[in-house]
């Protein structure tokens, strides 16, 4: 136990350092240059990332960041956090920004970080209705 502890509390550093960095966090990380976007629904565009308003969201955001783009080679565009789990679940969906109109066929945020599932039931209505 104490050598993971020891990795995560190292990964940690380098994430802090690279955050505020134009250079690469790995040694043989994909240059920006070279990084691509996804495409949905005929739209190119990075993966979106989305935390909550909580440094251990704030966290995973920043490592998966560097591992989608210095390991598998993607472009990524950090949005701002969401104030909420629910809020989160909906940017997600498709849904504008604190608003209840969604277009589900696409959206420019695909992943959500330390989203907790303690929804109350108009919020499941919500993602039950076509």
């Amino acid at each position: 136990m104490p050598g993971l502890i020891s990795r995560i509390c190292l990964l940690c550093l380098v994430c802090c350092i690279c955050e505020h960095s134009a250079q690469l966090c790995l040694p043989d990380g994909v240059a920006k240059e070279d990084r691509l976007n996804i495409s949905i629904a005929g739209r190119d565009m990075p993966i979106g990332l989305v935390s909550l308003n909580w440094e251990s969201s704030f966290l995973y955001r920043d490592i998966s960041a560097i591992l989608f783009e210095e390991v598998l080679g993607y472009n990524v565009d950090i949005k701002s956090p969401a104030g909420g789990s629910v809020e989160a679940v909906k940017l997600v969906a498709g849904c504008r920004e604190g608003g209840e109109v969604c277009d589900r066929t696409w959206s420019d945020k695909h992943i959500a970080f330390e989203v907790w599932s303690n929804y109350e039931a108009g919020d499941i209505k919500f993602f039950e209705s076509p």
